[in-house]
């Protein structure tokens, strides 16, 4: 893992350079420091120790992972304004016997206790998963399982991914779903799971929230702003960098629209 004190010091200069928003990521956030002896919750303390107005964002964290820090995590997450309360956790299947042909050391209960111990702690927070479809093995009844498991947890925002054989692993050498089986059953959960997220999204309107204005909008309309469980907020009229009171005033299943009213 990259030195802590090192990570500390980039974001320091970063925010002195006038950074609002810093994102920790990694090929696994969540293993972060074990090879040192501290884990991401320790890296999160140093950083809020940093003097200035900026948010952070988690990155990829692997429920089996997670399970180490998640109380301490919640914890430090509710004690500071500057961390979105943004999760995103890859289950990857919602039936445990694909996720053991997967060679997965975890089961789809485990994600399911931590969203649940999540929305708990932040009702309003946003959840991320991905997906995988049509991996071998996969029938009828596994996929029908991922998809029970999104509509339950009412996840936020699900990144969908077709299987696809890479050469030489034991997944290649396996009894393969075939090609549209697996096109149809990435088209369903791509429609299920926006539904999820347009219901998800409509109870956020009507109301106000702290932001930063993070980037100009979707193909270059107006600008966005990310609030506080990092849903993107698109607005007319805004200055970029600034931390900003949105109202939200519509809802797509990709992000909400409003206007800057201080």
């Amino acid at each position: 893992s990259y030195e802590l004190r090192d990570v500390v010091d980039n974001v320091r200069r970063a925010v002195q350079r006038g950074a609002r928003e810093i994102y920790l990521t990694g090929q696994e956030t969540s293993a972060y420091g074990r090879d040192k002896g501290y884990d991401l919750v320790d890296l999160l303390e140093s950083i809020l120790r940093i003097e200035g107005r900026f948010f952070i964002r988690m990155g990829m964290m692997e429920p089996l992972e997670l399970d180490r820090f998640l109380d301490r995590l919640i914890d430090i997450v509710k004690s500071d304004w500057r961390i979105y309360r943004f999760f995103h956790i890859p289950v990857q299947s919602g039936s445990d016997r694909v996720l053991k042909v997967m060679r997965r050391k975890y089961e789809a209960s485990l994600f399911r206790e931590e969203v649940v111990k999540i929305r708990k702690a932040f009702p309003d927070s946003t959840i991320a998963t991905d997906i995988i479809v049509g991996h071998p093995g996969e029938g009828e009844e596994d996929f029908a399982e991922s998809l029970r498991l999104i509509k339950e947890l009412e996840i936020d925002k699900v990144h969908v991914a077709r299987f696809s054989p890479r050469p030489g692993t034991e997944a290649a050498s396996m009894r393969q779903v075939p090609d549209p089986v697996k096109k149809a059953r990435s088209k369903l959960m791509s429609e299920e799971a926006l539904k999820v997220s347009l219901a998800r999204n409509l109870k956020f309107v009507g109301s106000t929230f702290n932001g930063v204005v993070s980037q100009p909008g979707y193909r270059g309309r107006g600008f966005m702003v990310r609030i506080g469980n990092y849903r993107p907020v698109i607005v007319e009229k805004a200055s970029l960098s600034a931390f900003v009171t949105v109202s939200v005033d519509g809802a797509t299943p990709i992000h909400l629209t409003g206007r800057v009213v201080e």
